[in-house]
């Protein structure tokens, strides 16, 4: 019984403090990539005023130089883009249909930020793929809010 009553209480304390020492790391890791990104933009002469992070890259947007900075982490890959020659900017999210237990289920592959260029020309800026992480966090929200930045933008 006593040895029970041990391995119940370890069970509980783990409960509690495995998730809270998750969200401790994690918020220290943003707080670096955040670091990177305003480290990046800087070192290119731009100051951001907006920034986003996302699972493997950060987006930031310089107000007054009119623009945005979207940083992929593992591919060390940047792409600018100039305010002005947006039209518009959209979510783009891929779905899978799969069977599992003999239900259709639709699971989400990917999501995209895509900037619809006033020469017709797409940029597309990969926000999340399954492949790399298998839950999809904050990825999605974020890319819609950073959709809802750029439009606000580009009406002014």
């Amino acid at each position: 019984k006593i040895m029970s009553n041990i391995i119940l209480n370890i069970i509980i304390v783990l409960a509690i403090f495995v998730p809270m020492a998750y969200f401790m790391f994690a918020g220290n890791s943003d707080k670096a990539a955040a670091k990177i990104l305003k480290t990046k933009m800087n070192e290119m002469g731009l100051s951001p005023d907006v920034t986003g992070l996302f699972q493997s890259a950060g987006i930031a947007l310089d107000k007054t130089k009119g623009q945005i900075c979207f940083i992929q982490n593992e591919e060390n890959l940047i792409t600018n883009i100039n305010v002005n020659d947006i039209a518009t900017s959209e979510v783009v999210k891929l779905y899978q249909t799969e069977s599992v237990h003999d239900q259709d289920i639709s699971v989400l592959k990917s999501v995209s930020l895509v900037c619809k260029q006033k020469d017709k020309t797409e940029i597309k800026l990969p926000i999340y793929n399954v492949v790399k992480h298998p839950n999809v966090g904050s990825d999605l929200m974020e890319a819609v809010r950073w959709s809802e930045i750029i439009n606000k933008l580009i009406r002014k």
